[in-house]
């Protein structure tokens, strides 16, 4: 080798190591995953239960923090924010990464270029909830009954541009019925006002309408996805009962800031599929939660976000949502 070419090998040697020895001694310390919703829902029980699966894995404290409001951008905003060296990590759905621009004039990151999209945690479809207050049980019958007093209902979400906003609005668009829409601040929150009667429909996880649907105080009318839930087999999907309702499911991800080493990128990548994807963990956990695996990461979990964002821009044009 040429004196020439050893010092370039030199050089590229020396700029590798130092992130190699990074990811070798990630994590050192404790590591923060930080999602945009209060705790309880779908996707704080989904963090948990990677978080309890990555502190084993790691011998070092996982922890999740809440910080829930504006659509999600409260949290990644202060993932943004921090340090690039893994020790935060967002936690968030595509909606909400691609709503915050959208929805807020003033974002303080922009969440393409101030993310990485790591991998790729669980998938869900909805489930269509209306309240005990109505006098409808089924699709056909709050259809008819939203034709005949038409403005009178009101639907809930878990914030502007959610996706389970945008479900609602799809959904109502589906059945031709105009319905008013109330943002909530967490999953548990909405229920509450469906049970309630404050909202009289919403179009959320499974595993968020489950508890309640199960006690009697909300009604299951239809599910989303192209087959029966596994959790509610007697509920029809909208496809059964005719109606047109194409979305992509809610997907979950990792997120780290940009800058991150690329090292630790695929530590973080590789150590999380290993535990989502695990058959263990989806019958211990994704099937009862009403979730399903996302298998993807790197480059083409990228390029999935990239076609649900371009999905989104769709939909929200089409919902007329602002």
């Amino acid at each position: 080798m040429s004196p020439r070419r050893a010092l370039f090998a030199l050089a590229a040697l020396a700029a590798v190591l130092p992130a190699v020895a990074s990811a070798q001694a990630y994590p050192s310390r404790l590591v923060r995953i930080v999602i945009g919703v209060p705790p309880a829902g779908v996707q704080d029980l989904l963090a948990r239960g990677v978080a309890e699966r990555l502190s084993k894995a790691w011998g070092q404290p996982v922890i999740v923090e809440n910080r829930p409001g504006a659509t999600g951008s409260i949290a990644g905003n202060q993932v943004a924010k921090a340090e690039p060296d893994g020790y935060s990590i967002l936690m968030s759905t595509a909606n909400n990464m691609e709503a915050a621009p959208l929805l807020q004039k003033n974002l303080p990151f922009d969440p393409v270029k101030d993310f990485i999209p790591v991998v790729g945690l669980a998938q869900v479809r909805s489930v269509v909830s209306i309240s005990n207050g109505i006098a409808a049980s089924n699709v056909k019958e709050l259809a008819a009954l939203a034709h005949k007093q038409p403005g009178t209902f009101n639907y809930g979400s878990w914030g502007v541009g959610s996706v389970a906003h945008l479900d609602a609005a799809a959904f109502a668009k589906s059945i031709d019925a105009e319905f008013s829409h109330i943002p909530y601040k967490g999953g548990n929150e909405l229920m509450l006002a469906l049970a309630s009667n404050q909202v009289q429909m919403a179009v959320t996880t499974v595993s968020t309408a489950l508890p309640l649907a199960r006690q009697g105080r909300i009604k299951t009318i239809a599910y989303t996805g192209n087959q029966r839930s596994k959790l509610l087999p007697d509920v029809p999907t909208l496809g059964e009962l005719g109606y047109t309702f194409d979305r992509p499911s809610g997907v979950f991800s990792f997120y780290l800031p940009a800058g991150t080493p690329r090292a630790i990128v695929d530590k973080l990548a590789e150590d999380t599929a290993r535990i989502v994807n695990a058959p263990a963990f989806a019958d211990e956990f994704l099937d009862i939660n009403g979730m399903e695996t996302y298998p993807y990461r790197g480059a083409e979990l990228a390029k999935q976000l990239d076609a649900s964002r371009k999905n989104y821009l769709a939909r929200m044009k089409d919902l007329k949502i602002d």
